[in-house]
């Protein structure tokens, strides 16, 4: 199961069978759950994602934005609840992903939740298409 306990045991049960990441940051940034499906989509290990900074798997261009998106999202202003990134995998390889937020209060602390959808096939998909509208019209 995934690492840190959400309140409830049908709320894990919840979480950890979901098809896609999920991660439960603090507002002072501590992480307090992973599910299992964001440590295979990373490679990381809980333990190695429960140790990181929240920004700690964007890949370093992408991290300034995030943080930018979140202190806006803290201060009540729109920030969306919705966007792309990438993450930077383990093994070295980019993670394309598409983050949706919400907050939550979690153990009585004001908390942003993460779903983290793998976007890899949407993205190759994409390019397919583009290609193709290109190709009809050559």
């Amino acid at each position: 199961m995934g690492n840190g306990t959400p309140p409830g045991s049908n709320l894990q049960t919840t979480l950890e069978s979901l098809p896609d990441g999920v991660a439960v940051f603090t507002d002072d940034s501590a992480t307090v759950y992973i599910n299992q499906r964001t440590s295979e989509m990373t490679g990381y290990t809980l333990a190695e994602i429960q140790g990181m900074p929240p920004l700690g798997m964007a890949l370093p261009d992408e991290r300034e934005k995030i943080k930018e998106r979140h202190q806006r999202r803290l201060q009540g202003q729109d920030a969306g609840n919705r966007y792309e990134t990438t993450f930077l995998c383990k093994n070295g390889n980019p993670l394309p992903v598409e983050i949706t937020l919400s907050r939550l209060e979690w153990e009585n602390q004001p908390a942003t939740l993460l779903l983290i959808r793998d976007i890899t096939e949407r993205r190759k998909f994409e390019k397919a298409l583009r290609q193709s509208e290109e190709d009809f019209r050559a």
